[in-house]
């Protein structure tokens, strides 16, 4: 079984609505939370995102920027990509999309109380946004604020039970905060039945911890198996975050480019 080593540099929970803003901005709500759950607040079934989505709602000019703004961001020219940005805030003031997009360029640059400045304006324009929502906690949890970060990541899991995502997010709180009483309770509450990689990649989690390599990369490589490329990128961002999984550079995406295997 060949070895996981390298995930995509783009495979990042709070990223993955921005990418899916093009090229229909309004898809976020979907792409962020992993599970279609009705109880889930501010996705896309809320009444803002579902009017935002109507065929006729956004123009193609809107459509052009949102696109520019991408390249700039998937450039990593971030400076650029807000200033795109804020013309498109212009033309759509009262769309908490843009300002989630706005807040996870920040998260890019690790500029977190930038960040989370704008997911609060996302949410003050709809406090039910699901995606602002889990970014606001995304960021304590970048931060390493594992107290807070679980509190509001618990708020969620209390509207939204079967979100698997948030169940992760939890369970490593507990585990990068070193209570690991706490953490293989959750550990074991995990389904590999379940609908999304969580339980193949809190048991990677759990070995990379114990300094158990090889079984922590069983359990990836067989999540690859299983699931989509998209699915195993949000739960493995995690452990990239952590230093146990690498992200692929541009060096290594070339040399794959090329046929040969990253180094």
């Amino acid at each position: 079984m060949k070895r996981p080593r390298f995930f995509p540099a783009a495979g990042l929970s709070i990223f993955c609505a921005v990418i899916a803003a093009v090229p229909s901005l309004f898809a976020q709500a979907e792409a962020t939370a992993p599970t279609p759950a009705p109880a889930a607040p501010g996705a896309a079934g809320s009444t803002t995102a579902a009017a935002a989505a109507a065929p006729d709602a956004i123009s193609p000019e809107l459509q052009k920027k949102m696109q520019d703004v991408m390249d700039a961001f998937t450039r990593g020219n971030y400076d650029d990509a807000l200033a795109k940005l804020a013309d498109a805030q212009k033309m759509r003031p009262n769309e908490p999309e843009l300002f989630n997009l706005q807040g996870a360029i920040y998260v890019k640059e690790e500029k977190w109380q930038q960040a989370l400045d704008s997911f609060g304006k996302a949410l003050a324009i709809n406090p039910k946004y699901f995606p602002a929502r889990f970014d606001s906690a995304e960021v304590l949890y970048l931060e390493k604020k594992y107290p807070d970060a679980r509190a509001a990541f618990e708020k969620l899991e209390s509207e939204d039970p079967r979100n698997e995502l948030i169940q992760y997010k939890v369970y490593l709180t507990y585990l990068l905060e070193g209570n690991l009483t706490e953490a293989k309770t959750l550990l074991d509450k995990f389904d590999f039945t379940g609908n999304t990689p969580a339980y193949y990649y809190a048991q990677a989690a759990w070995y990379y911890n114990q300094k158990n390599t090889p079984e922590a990369e069983s359990y990836i490589a067989s999540a690859i198996q299983i699931f989509p490329p998209q699915s195993n990128n949000l739960f493995a961002e995690s452990l990239m975050d952590a230093g146990w999984l690498k992200r692929k550079t541009a060096a290594d995406e070339a040399a794959e480019a090329a046929g040969a295997p990253p180094k």
